[in-house]
């Protein structure tokens, strides 16, 4: 048991490695570094809401895979 659980942690912390670079970036701009969505845009040269898309199709894919961990428990 004590495995499987430290087998799910790791699953977890390479998550983000599964998103595209960029994603991830902005993923740790928005979160850890607190960038706005309007700053995370003028660093990429794009406007606030195509930063928003990355951050929202980034969060679903993290989504996916917590659920996948979910539904591997029961």
């Amino acid at each position: 048991m004590r495995s499987d659980n430290y087998a799910n942690q790791w699953r977890v912390c390479r998550s983000p490695v599964r998103l595209a670079e960029k994603k991830r970036e902005i993923i740790c701009l928005y979160f850890f570094e607190r960038y706005t969505q309007q700053e995370i845009g003028e660093i990429y040269g794009r406007c606030r809401s195509t930063a928003w898309h990355h951050i929202h199709s980034a969060l679903l894919v993290l989504r996916e895979e917590m659920e996948e961990l979910i539904h591997e428990e029961s």
